[in-house]
């Protein structure tokens, strides 16, 4: 969710104690296996009140949880918004790390780029699964608690001839993978440096995953 949500409540001790309260018996009442915290700022810098109160949550829903219960979090891939948590807090208290690897890129970029790719690809990335275990194993992330998200979906540039090139702003369209593969029109090609698929047609680029 959206930071608008999560601040007031986790920034004020008895909201933020109430809203964990009914984490808790939530998970007891469904018998789930645990919680995943999805908190995304949308604003960058984030102020450091935004952070304390994060970390405050998070360290304080592992301690009300019981012991047999997972806790996890959706987290940025890069420094980006990576550089905004505290690794010690999230080490201390998650047992896996959920990265979002996807949306690499979009209608933000100055290029039509590659949306999810594994390796960097100078000129057709922004950023990548490789660089992304990289940036948080320094930061002291155990391998065997990432885990990296696989979009079921794609990137369609209007005006776009292909990765690296020039797109329509404001004519991005986001495409599940059932539409990609319907698509007789385009013309399928595959970038073995950053092991990535794609997709051109007489007027579009589309960046995408296939199984």
């Amino acid at each position: 969710g959206q930071s608008e949500n999560f601040v007031p409540i986790a920034s004020n001790d008895a909201l933020r104690g109430k809203f964990i309260s009914n984490l808790v018996q939530f998970v007891a009442d469904h018998n789930l296996d645990g919680l995943d915290m999805d908190w995304e700022w949308e604003y960058s810098p984030v102020p450091e009140t935004d952070t304390i109160a994060y970390n405050k949550l998070l360290t304080e829903l592992r301690e009300a949880l019981p012991k047999d219960k997972s806790l996890s979090a959706a987290l940025p891939c890069s420094r980006y918004y990576g550089k905004w948590f505290t690794p010690e807090v999230l080490i201390k208290n998650l047992d896996w790390f959920g990265f979002m690897t996807y949306d690499m890129t979009g209608d933000w970029d100055e290029k039509a780029m590659f949306d999810s790719p594994l390796y960097p690809h100078e000129g057709y990335t922004t950023w990548s699964w490789q660089e992304t275990f990289e940036y948080w194993s320094k930061r002291g992330v155990p391998a065997e608690k990432m885990v990296f998200g696989i979009p079921a979906f794609g990137f369609e540039f209007e005006g776009a001839t292909g990765p690296g090139s020039d797109f329509t702003k404001g004519k991005t369209e986001s495409l599940s993978y059932a539409q990609i593969i319907k698509n007789t029109n385009w013309e399928i090609h595959f970038d073995s440096v950053s092991v990535e698929p794609y997709a051109v047609s007489e007027n579009s680029y589309t960046t995408y995953e296939d199984p």
